[in-house]
């Protein structure tokens, strides 16, 4: 393992499951819709974005941001296994753009989380 000096938990985009596979301790960051990969400790998935943003029931926040949200405060309440990194998988460009969206934009996301 690389030691960074940057505290906060590296997220890793993979372009396929079988990508997954390299990051077999990571938590699962998953567009609705995809299954659960046996095995994995903590994971959790998000939608598409349906919403205005500013909307009064999400306050501007896209899904895959809550998302890190659960899955980072699962960790500490020790819900999950202890987790060092988080896969996402790539299920397409607008997803993608959401979780790169939601690490550079979101500035919670951005104090838990960065771009591995």
């Amino acid at each position: 393992m690389k030691w960074s000096l940057d505290a906060r938990i590296p997220v890793f985009v993979c372009q396929d499951a079988a990508a997954l596979a390299a990051h077999a301790d990571a938590a699962l960051l998953l567009p609705d819709g995809e299954a659960v990969i046996v095995g994995t400790g903590a994971c959790e998935w998000f939608g598409p974005e349906t919403h205005a943003v500013g909307c009064s029931c999400c306050a501007g926040r896209l899904p895959a941001a809550v998302a890190f949200d659960r899955l980072f405060l699962d960790r500490v309440r020790g819900v999950v296994p202890f987790f060092r990194s988080v896969a996402a998988l790539d299920g397409g460009p607008a997803e993608t753009s959401q979780v790169l969206r939601a690490l550079a934009q979101d500035a919670v996301v951005g104090a838990r989380f960065r771009k591995g």
